[in-house]
């Protein structure tokens, strides 16, 4: 039977972040879902302050607000090298920040800012309905932490590939991890899919395993700040006397993920988890110290950047 399409639903970019004539006016995350506040950022600085306690969060809108908080400043007459430098400052691993802030430099107005905003809107929606096109019918998708408008400053990633396969008639259920400690998902990842009329259940982190080993999940559809170019399974992470192990997924054909993606720098090679847990420069890994086959583990930037540096030697 073919599937029905449904009617589209969802946040609006402006609701997200947008600039006014004298502020930045954000929603702020931090108070989802128990209440919906917008945030008025009247400076640079305290766009800044926003970005620093994750007011507003995820590396595209991050880069929406600080293009509008650069031309606030324009438009108030500040030092626009001042400017640059605290909302830099604000987050210095998000890369999409500076790139934004560059983008803005040699046109510091509110019409370039809104471009920049709309083009990071368009180029999810380009991305989700390709990504939706890879999901079959009846399916049940699992996703982690938020990606969705929320972090993207309009549609979203992953979330917006979800998005758009549910309103093309192709999602029955979504299943969101809880995303400790901040509960990412739980908060905003199921704020979103509600508002956007889509049939979410919350899970523990840990209890994924156990709705894979039911056959309940068809899919996980996740997000990536950073990538290789081509994904491999890796053997030596593979343990078959997990609590949890699905029957129908094998070293040769595992249970598949989506990682809807950006591609920012491609590794040479796969880098293996005994040669992560081999290099003495990442010792005090999480995943190396807790003994832990699964890599969804926190890595510090130095640490990404030792892996990286693995990858690129043959």
């Amino acid at each position: 039977m073919a599937a029905e399409p449904r009617a589209r639903h969802g946040l609006e970019p402006e609701r997200i972040v947008r600039l006014e004539q004298d502020a930045v006016v954000l929603l702020d995350q931090r108070r989802l879902p128990d209440e919906e506040i917008e945030l008025r950022c009247a400076s640079a600085n305290e766009v800044a302050d926003a970005i620093r306690v994750m007011a507003i969060r995820g590396a595209p809108a991050i880069c929406v607000a600080a293009a509008y908080g650069y031309a606030l400043a324009a438009a108030q007459g500040h030092d626009l090298d001042e400017a640059y430098e605290t909302l830099a400052s604000a987050r210095p691993t998000a890369v999409n920040l500076r790139w934004a802030l560059d983008e803005m430099r040699s046109d510091p107005t509110r019409e370039r800012a809104r471009a920049l905003h709309e083009r990071e809107v368009e180029r999810c929606r380009r991305m989700a309905a390709h990504a939706a096109g890879l999901v079959p019918s009846a399916a049940r998708v699992l996703t982690h932490c938020n990606s969705g408008g929320l972090a993207t400053g309009g549609y979203g990633t992953a979330l917006g590939a979800i998005r758009t396969a549910w309103e093309a008639g192709l999602i029955d259920q979504v299943w969101v991890d809880e995303t400790r400690p901040r509960l990412q998902g739980a908060r905003l990842t199921a704020w979103e899919l509600q508002q956007s009329g889509i049939a979410v259940e919350v899970i523990c982190d840990s209890s994924s395993g156990y709705w894979f080993g039911r056959g309940e999940i068809t899919l996980t559809v996740v997000g990536a700040a950073r990538i290789v170019k081509r994904g491999y399974p890796d053997s030596t992470a593979w343990d078959p006397s997990s609590d949890h192990p699905d029957p129908k997924s094998t070293p040769d054909s595992p249970i598949w993920y989506m990682v809807d993606i950006q591609a920012e720098k491609p590794f040479r090679r796969p880098v293996t988890l005994e040669e992560i847990k081999a290099n003495p420069r990442l010792a005090d890994m999480m995943l190396v110290r807790r003994g832990m086959r699964l890599s969804i583990q926190t890595v510090t930037p130095e640490e990404w950047e030792e892996i990286v540096a693995l990858g690129e030697h043959p």
